[in-house]
């Protein structure tokens, strides 16, 4: 009896027909892995539009701001409204920041207010004095805006008549980091090399804007141009697809006449002076170091 056992236990036994065998070449299919969680963000705007006028209907303040608004969304394409994660917590701390900068620029000192009054006292005056009143005071912003992966440029114009000859016009810029959350100047792309490179570049460019016209650059521009020049950092620095510029409203360069002075200076001329972090911020690598 045992015999038997021990040797129905060591006997070979025959594959069934019917059972199919596991074919040796097919892959294993594991089960993929969780999503990485990323956010995504992106920019819309918002119009702001008031007009203020008299009991009469003379009109006598327009204002129209386009501002930039920055959103936050899921990799599903889902808007974060409540942070369920600390990325998502991170992402709506920078949404707040960049949206706030816009909104209390458009609410400082009560632009729309102050102006209106203003404006109310020299439609008064004009009135009684028997001169014309030529037309509404204005204030517009028109603001254009470039993103990459891990910065958002905005480039500004202002507007602005206030009666007078004339209106004035003023350039604009804000540049914000969106893995740090915080607005960053130029300083941050990279050291002195980059300072003193881009002075002598926007000299250069001067020089042949000014010959142009015939003159000389001290003529053309403020007779201490080169001093305003190396200070380029203060101005309003933006950024797009081909490269950085460097603008002047109309004053800050040279005489009103002149018009505003706007400097593209392009990646290709940039990049060796730009840190590691400057170029990762400005899409040129991937990542610090890569």
């Amino acid at each position: 009896m045992v015999v038997c056992l021990l040797s129905a236990c060591g006997a070979q036994e025959e594959p069934s027909a019917n059972v199919p065998l596991p074919d040796p070449d097919a892959s294993v299919q594991l089960p993929p892995p969780p999503p990485q969680e990323r956010i995504l963000y992106t920019l819309s705007e918002s119009d702001r539009e008031e007009t203020v006028q008299t009991d009469t209907g003379v009109v006598l303040l327009t204002s129209r701001y386009g501002l930039p608004v920055l959103n936050a969304h899921r990799s599903d394409g889902s808007a974060i409204v409540e942070a369920g994660t600390e990325m998502e917590k991170a992402a709506l701390a920078a949404v707040g920041a960049f949206n706030e900068k816009f909104t209390d620029w458009s609410d400082e000192g009560d632009q729309e207010g102050d102006l209106a009054q203003i404006a109310a006292e020299d439609y008064a005056w004009r009135s009684q004095e028997g001169i014309e009143w030529v037309g509404s005071y204005t204030t517009e912003l028109e603001c254009t805006t470039y993103q990459t992966q891990h910065m958002v440029s905005v480039s500004g114009l202002y507007y602005s008549y206030t009666g007078g000859a004339h209106g004035n016009s003023v350039y604009l810029a804000w540049n914000f980091d969106l893995d740090n959350g915080a607005f960053f100047g130029p300083e941050l792309l990279g050291g002195g090399e980059l300072q003193t490179a881009v002075t002598e570049e926007l000299k250069r460019q001067c020089a042949q804007r000014a010959a142009e016209y015939g003159m000389e650059p001290g003529e053309f521009f403020w007779q201490d141009y080169e001093t305003i020049l190396a200070d380029w950092q203060s101005y309003a620095i933006s950024f797009d697809e081909d490269g950085m510029s460097v603008n002047y409203s109309p004053y800050e360069l040279a005489a009103y006449a002149a018009g505003g002075q706007c400097f593209e200076i392009s990646y290709e001329f940039l990049e060796p002076y730009l840190s590691l972090q400057g170029q990762h911020l400005l899409g040129l690598v991937e990542e610090p170091g890569a």
